[in-house]
């Protein structure tokens, strides 16, 4: 079974536009294109892998990304406790209804 076009259409664009935004081309730099680099990738011909940089960036803003995961964490959690108070409050109003 393969990947749906549109699928895969997302992952060629992402990929795109992170050799766009990092500056990089391939995993391991230019040697990983048999045929020669893509048009998509930058001119230097010492250009950096993507994984490399990626790494970089993700270890140099690592407390950054901690941080909004644990605010994405917490407002998850009060939605959910707000959520179960709401249930509850529902559940007792309907049974004094009788409903």
């Amino acid at each position: 079974m393969g990947m749906s076009s549109l699928k895969l259409l997302k992952y060629v664009l992402f990929f795109f536009n992170l050799l766009f935004w990092l500056q990089c081309c391939g995993i391991n730099g230019t040697s990983d294109w048999t045929s020669g680099p893509p048009a998509s990738c930058p001119s230097d011909r010492k250009v950096e892998g993507c994984y490399a940089k990626a790494r970089l960036w993700f270890h140099s803003n690592f407390l950054y990304i901690g941080i909004i995961t644990i605010c994405v964490c917490v407002i998850e959690v009060l939605g959910m406790s707000f959520a179960l108070t709401l249930n509850c409050q529902i559940d007792k109003t309907s049974q004094t209804i009788g409903l």
